[in-house]
């Protein structure tokens, strides 16, 4: 049975991946986090049209959705907390078009605990990981590189790829 911790919330939309997918910079991350407030946010149809636009890779003016002003949301608040340092450097809208964020898995939870689950869409940000690879993207692995690794073998002989200090500070 599984811990109400690490349970899966299927009520928010999946988002296996926020940016553009051309992005000079991604970032490996585990899953979405989870709160009540993020039910509230997706069940808002602006935010669902935004959030759709974003898995279709529509044209957006912040295509890394969740730093979008407009957006009323916990991820928001979390995004920019920690991409802090690169907005007051480089203004919101430059992130917004040059950082992507893959999840590992595209559904929310309080804790991760799903690194054997294997879905579909874990594909597609495989696919998308493979083509930054090949674009020389800077990867930044902010949590479970072994994961990562072991889906995109390439990924442990990048040399673009940079590994944080600390797990539990990803700014």
């Amino acid at each position: 049975m599984t811990r109400a911790e690490h349970r899966l919330h299927l009520e928010p939309l999946p988002e296996p991946f926020l940016g553009v997918p051309t992005a000079p910079v991604v970032r490996l991350s585990l899953n979405p986090g989870y709160s009540p407030e993020d039910l509230a946010a997706h069940q808002d149809s602006g935010f669902q049209a935004r959030s759709r636009a974003n898995l279709t890779h529509a044209a957006s003016a912040y295509p890394f959705l969740l730093l979008n002003p407009e957006i009323q949301a916990p991820g928001r608040r979390w995004w920019e907390a920690k991409l802090a340092p690169l907005i007051k450097a480089c203004e919101r809208e430059a992130v917004a078009a040059g950082v992507m964020c893959l999840e590992y898995c595209a559904y929310h939870s309080l804790r991760f605990a799903h690194g054997e689950l294997r879905v579909p869409s874990q594909d597609d940000a495989f696919q998308l990981l493979r083509e930054a690879l090949q674009r020389q993207a800077l990867i930044v692995a902010l949590r479970a590189e072994r994961l990562w690794r072991a889906a995109v073998p390439e990924l442990a002989s990048y040399a673009s790829l940079y590994r944080l200090n600390s797990a539990q500070n990803l700014v």
